[in-house]
């Protein structure tokens, strides 16, 4: 288990878990409470390529992030970081082109950054970015994958997706030989608002109304997050489970994680 535990982790918390199946971790993560923004990929692919395409994008994203020009950009950011994430999608081609072994590797991504109590929010896959609040369990954006589309053009019903076999199939990813679209959104965030991002090794096991609960339940950061992954492990642990919890409400500062 890798944690991502920085001084403010009442606040802002990130946890990555191999799962009870898996041999290896594909999924890779990187926040900065300090600087608010936090990234979440899941890598897939053969020989190790999964966990390569994941920490090259994240780390590309870290490193290239101008936050600066995010949110001084006049459309909102939209352009600023979806040229980001393009240029990251390019990286992991020019990677695979270079190195044989990593070819048809990609990974999901999501980027979230926090303006205040602004969300800019951007994801490519099926990684998922919640806003929840006593209220409701919000999605943030949909994901991009073979059962969503079929969900959302009427072909299956939202339960059957959730049963087929091919739930894990997507229509997009970084790295991947298709076309790329990352989906943006921005939205002002309520005070009593958690942000929860993950990989499908935590949604895929467990359901919204039981990470609603446990996200209610939990005043801090961190024990939110481990109380997620205990549920996701107890529920067969299947895949690589990535989770970062943010709180904005309580002023996210001094903190940065560490790998």
């Amino acid at each position: 288990m890798r944690l991502f535990k920085g001084k403010n982790s009442e606040k802002c918390y990130g946890i990555t878990n191999v799962g009870k199946v898996r041999t290896n971790n594909e999924d890779y993560i990187f926040y900065s409470c300090k600087d608010h923004y936090y990234i979440l990929a899941d890598g897939m692919g053969g020989h190790n390529a999964g966990e390569i395409a994941s920490k090259e994008s994240v780390m590309f994203i870290k490193n290239n992030l101008n936050m600066q020009s995010v949110l001084m950009s006049e459309n909102n950011g939209i352009s600023v970081v979806s040229e980001l994430f393009m240029k990251a999608h390019q990286h992991l081609i020019e990677l695979a082109k270079k190195n044989p072994e990593y070819r048809g590797m990609g990974c999901t991504l999501c980027l979230v950054i926090l303006e205040d109590m602004k969300m800019h929010a951007c994801h490519v896959g099926d990684s998922r970015i919640y806003v929840i609040n006593p209220e409701k369990i919000e999605q943030v954006g949909t994901d991009h994958s073979v059962v969503a589309q079929a969900v959302k053009n009427g072909h299956m019903t939202p339960e059957e997706a959730k049963e087929s076999t091919i739930r894990n199939k997507l229509t997009m990813a970084i790295g991947a030989p298709v076309e790329v679209v990352p989906e943006y959104t921005t939205r002002e965030l309520q005070e009593n608002d958690t942000i929860l991002i993950c990989s499908d090794g935590l949604w895929d096991m467990v359901s919204d109304e039981e990470i609603h609960r446990i996200t209610l339940s939990g005043s801090k950061a961190e024990g939110i997050a481990i109380e997620l992954l205990q549920a996701a492990l107890k529920a067969g642990g299947v895949d690589n489970i990535s989770i970062i919890v943010v709180k904005p409400q309580q002023g996210l500062t001094n903190a940065k994680a560490n790998i």
